[in-house]
């Protein structure tokens, strides 16, 4: 997985009703508001990829296996739910994820 995004801004947005996340240069626009530039959903951020992938790593250590890749699977995708995501990756990778 590529990690530095192509920019100086180190902020992640991801989707407030997608599953959506990337670097901060590949965010989509409506009516000047960050957006999903699949769904064009409203997006929230956090600080850095360092800090997005620490809370997943948490996550993934509090009992959920596999979480890391997925999520870092899921980057630049946009599906609508989790379920939706957890489906295609299954149907692409082989590996399900509880």
């Amino acid at each position: 997985m590529k990690l530095a995004p192509k920019t100086a801004d180190r902020r992640i947005p991801y989707g407030l009703h997608c599953t959506w996340w990337d670097s901060i240069d590949k965010v989509g626009s409506r009516d000047g508001l960050p957006v999903c530039p699949h769904c064009r959903n409203v997006l929230l951020e956090v600080d850095s990829l360092e800090q997005w992938l620490a809370s997943a790593r948490r996550y993934e250590a509090d009992g959920h296996p596999g979480y890391v890749a997925f999520l870092e699977w899921q980057r630049g995708r946009c599906f609508p739910n989790f379920d939706a995501a957890k489906a295609a990756y299954a149907a692409a990778t082989g590996i399900t994820i509880p």
